[in-house]
């Protein structure tokens, strides 16, 4: 069972993308990393990892140095354990990280299908 606070966080993140970047640099947090780093890393593009890494900023999990790197850092202790959370699922049952982000509502997509549901008469 996923705590309602893992899959807020997964459901923040917003992606599979943005959860590998989280636990690439929450499995090494001493490492400044560089955006081209990050890229060839995880081969993907320079405008998706700093798409990425700003969204992880906001939530307070990565923290920009002075340099322009990165480093995995979190504001609070209980974001700190919600990432070993994650960590452990990603590791454990990573399909339910997948089911949490895609099985989110989107109220926008149920609209438009709801639009061809046949009505009876």
């Amino acid at each position: 069972m996923i705590s309602a606070e893992l899959a807020g966080l997964i459901q923040s993140l917003r992606s599979l993308w943005a959860i590998e970047l989280l636990l690439l640099l929450h499995r090494k947090p001493e490492q400044a990393w560089r955006i081209d780093d990050l890229v060839v890393e995880l081969r993907s593009s320079r405008a998706l990892i700093d798409g990425v890494l700003s969204r992880l900023h906001e939530l307070g999990l990565v923290e920009r140095q002075p340099d322009g790197t990165y480093r995995y850092r979190t504001a609070a202790p209980a974001l700190e354990d919600l990432v070993g959370e994650l960590n452990r699922l990603h590791a454990e049952r990573p399909l339910a990280i997948a089911q949490v982000i895609h099985g989110a509502p989107d109220e926008k997509l149920r609209a438009f299908s709801d639009a061809f549901k046949l009505k009876k008469d």
